[in-house]
């Protein structure tokens, strides 16, 4: 009996229903795309410094990453048949690489730098980053397996003034503290998009890299990518049984990664920036539904003058609140999830280039709205709502039918 009044009610004042709802839409609609813009971020740089830097899963020796810092190229793991067979036959796996990140000196003619090298699987670093494509190759062309040929950043390449086809020698020690030195051909020009890489990184393969740093075998770190980055830790603690074990290898998924731990801070942020927006559209919702309930406190006074109860009231008010909301949360959510599909993507192109530190961030935020994201914004705005409408009302149900009465 009381939904059927409390249904009536909510028709026959269409202006005031239909003010609440709209002040319930755009709060709901606000959430839904902040909801949507903040887990695109987050994907982004997860995913960016994953193929950059750490992988979803990186496996290197103990003591290489205990002295990580000093670069310990002694302690380089051994690539072996049983590893890559461990690697290859999990289903979950989507991509794997070696890379052997290491220190140098560039030289050409009286120009000289220190530069940050990274050999790299020449094949395999395609499903990571394909600096074949015209994404990344600046000029130039990619590297072959045998190659002794580098890729230049277009920083690097820049300040030292080198083009397609120079001869450069890179000066260096081996893993045992021994001279080293390799004199290679810049082969391709290629470009990130992140300051901090392209004005100082270059390319060779691994087979040149091992020679140049007697490392024949071995590679600094394997790094694996799954299909689903939120398998990573049931992944490596799997790994870890079967391989790490016998092998003395360490598995580290990346939630355990000290990089991406620290970005995790960094994302809090961002989550106190979407709090912020659930707190404004809170306040929407309340500010809408009190003065819906306090414009009502002569009806409130009439209904109490005719015997009906307070707690009756209370939850007549409330069930109009709620139907009200529900309406209003259905239709935000909606037009929510279809501006999310609409923008799709939002290009920071202002950041491309610009030097963010440890972070790699890719300006093309694609806009990311899980089905769960959006029927909980939908609740949310429903029960706030529903759950607001309780105190003005139950503030209206104590005032005295004749003093309600005498309010214009």
């Amino acid at each position: 009996m009381l939904f059927k009044m409390a249904f009536r009610n909510v028709l026959r004042n269409k202006r005031r229903s239909l003010l609440t709802a709209v002040g319930i839409i755009i709060a709901v609609m606000l959430i839904v795309f902040a909801q949507g813009f903040v887990t695109g971020m987050v994907d982004n740089m997860i995913e960016n410094t994953s193929r950059v830097k750490s992988g979803h899963i990186r496996i290197v020796t103990p003591e290489y990453l205990r002295r990580e810092k000093l670069s310990p190229l002694e302690e380089a793991l051994y690539i072996t048949p049983e590893l890559e067979e461990v690697i290859e036959q999990t289903p979950e796996m989507t991509a794997y690489t070696y890379r052997i990140p290491f220190g140098v000196l560039l030289s050409k003619g009286e120009n000289s730098k220190p530069a940050f090298g990274n050999a790299i699987d020449v094949e395999r670093e395609k499903g990571f980053i394909d600096f074949s494509s015209e994404d990344y190759l600046v000029e130039g062309s990619y590297l072959k397996p045998g190659d002794e040929a580098i890729l230049l950043g277009a920083g690097l390449a820049e300040e030292l003034e080198f083009s397609i086809g120079d001869s450069l020698v890179i000066i260096t020690s081996t893993a045992y503290g021994s001279p080293s030195g390799m004199n290679l051909t810049v082969k391709g020009i290629v470009q990130t998009g992140h300051a901090g890489v392209d004005d100082n990184a270059f390319y060779i393969p691994l087979a040149a890299a091992q020679q140049l740093l007697d490392l024949d075998g071995r590679a600094a770190e394997a790094l694996v990518l799954l299909e689903s980055r939120d398998d990573a830790e049931d992944v490596a603690s799997r790994w870890q049984r079967e391989l790490g074990e016998k092998s003395g290898l360490k598995i580290i998924p990346w939630q355990q990664d000290e990089l991406l731990g620290m970005m995790q801070v960094v994302f809090r942020v961002y989550w106190v920036i979407y709090f912020i927006i659930l707190l404004i559209a809170s306040a929407t919702i309340i500010n809408t539904m009190l003065m819906a309930v306090f414009e009502r406190i002569k009806e409130i006074g009439i209904m109490k003058a005719m015997g009906m109860r307070g707690n009756r009231i209370l939850w007549l008010l409330t069930a109009e609140a709620s139907m009200i909301g529900l309406l209003g949360a259905a239709i935000g959510a909606v037009l929510g999830v279809l501006l999310v599909l609409l923008v799709g993507e939002i290009n920071f192109s202002a950041l491309s280039g610009q030097n963010l530190g440890s972070i790699y961030f890719d300006p093309v935020i694609k806009l990311n709205l899980t089905a769960g994201a959006a029927i909980g914004c939908f609740l949310f705005g429903w029960l706030v709502a529903t759950l607001t409408a309780l105190y003005p009302a139950r503030q209206g149900t104590k005032v005295r039918p004749a003093e309600a009465l005498r309010r214009v």
